[in-house]
């Protein structure tokens, strides 16, 4: 889910013209009448937009400024090149295109380029903050969603230290019936 800035269908209509098997539909509306006179301009404008992208519910809700996008959460869009007649070549061309699209007003975190997980892999934020992950897929490697949520969970350094670190906790080890295992 991502909050939008009262622009949740102009957002829709823009993934859905940039990507490939993207569909866009307005689900929730304001109601019409009843409004303050300071809250009219909302009357009847769309509250939520649902985006399918590949199969995958994306959610935009207008809601008011205090609520941006952050690269903490990205998507990752993997594009497979067994997937088109061209192969590679197709995949690349269909990444450039999407890329140039989201890259257009937004913010390039990573260059599209090669790097040693991908033959083809860029990081952008697009002009309405959402962060996306372009992945061109190994052609021998095990077939991966080509949609998928990224969540990234930091935490500050101990005793003042700077920076941010991974959090990475080992899972616990779990007993009969999934209940954690106690040591004695």
């Amino acid at each position: 889910m991502y909050k939008c800035q009262g622009n949740a269908d102009d957002v829709g209509r823009f993934y859905a013209d940039v990507l490939p098997d993207t569909s866009m539909d307005v689900v929730a509306s304001y109601p019409t009448n009843n409004w303050p006179d300071f809250q009219r301009h909302l009357a009847g404008q769309p509250l939520v937009v649902d985006v399918s992208v590949g199969g995958y519910q994306l959610r935009l809700i207008n809601a008011g400024g205090e609520y941006r996008p952050t690269p903490a959460l990205s998507i990752i869009l993997t594009v497979d090149p067994r997937s088109f007649k061209g192969g590679a070549d197709e995949a690349r061309t269909l990444m450039a295109t999407m890329w140039a699209a989201l890259a257009d007003g937004g913010e390039v975190r990573m260059p599209l380029d090669e790097y040693p997980h991908s033959k083809l892999y860029g990081w952008v934020q697009d002009k309405f903050g959402v962060n996306w992950q372009l992945m061109l897929a190994a052609p021998d490697a095990e077939r991966r969603p080509g949609v998928m949520p990224q969540v990234s969970v930091h935490r500050r350094g101990r005793q003042g230290a700077t920076g941010d670190r991974p959090l990475h906790r080992p899972a616990p080890e779990l007993g009969p019936g999934n209940v954690r295992a106690e040591a004695r």
